[in-house]
Order: structure tokens, then C-alpha cells, then sequence
């Protein structure tokens, strides 16, 4: 009959290992679950601010972009008026 309880004492701590080392298996891969959506979390919150600063300059490019064009028609024009004076001391 001792056999028997040792037996079964033998097959019990059997499972409950096999059950403590599947319990930690499920924590670990939760765990690790858990470590990669928190790092997806904070790639995202730095793509989002990467992408509204290169909203931003993109926006400021194309404004100084504008007003450099519109900079450049007027010294143009400023050189234009320039040469015409000196064209009209010279005829004189």
C-alpha cells in the first residue's frame, strides 16, 4: 500500500511540475507580450512627434520658399528700375 501512495505522490508532483513550469511559460510569453506592445507604444509616440515636426518644416519650407520667390520678383524688378535709371543718366 506504500507503493502505491508513493506512486501516486510521484505522478501528483509530476503534474504540478509540468503545471508550474506551463504557468510560467504563459507568464513569460504575457510578459513579453506586454514588454513589446509598451515598446510599439513608445515608437509610436516618437513616429507621431518625427512626423508632426516634419509637418512642420515642411509647412515652413514651402512659406520661406514663397516668400523667397516673392523676394526675388521684387529685386527684380528693384534692378530692373536701376538699370533703366542708369540707362536714362547715360543717355543724357
Amino acid at each position: 500500500m506504500l507503493s502505491v501512495t508513493l506512486f501516486e505522490g510521484m505522478l501528483l508532483l509530476i503534474i504540478t511540475g509540468v503545471f508550474v513550469v506551463a504557468w510560467w511559460g504563459v507568464k513569460r510569453l504575457v510578459k513579453t507580450n506586454d514588454d513589446g506592445a509598451i515598446l510599439l507604444d513608445k515608437i509610436n509616440k516618437s513616429l507621431s512627434i518625427i512626423c508632426e515636426r516634419l509637418g512642420k518644416s515642411d509647412t515652413w519650407m514651402e512659406l520661406h520658399s514663397k516668400q523667397d520667390d516673392d523676394r526675388h520678383e521684387e529685386i527684380k524688378s528693384i534692378f530692373g528700375d536701376l538699370w533703366s535709371a542708369v540707362d536714362k543718366i547715360r543717355k543724357v
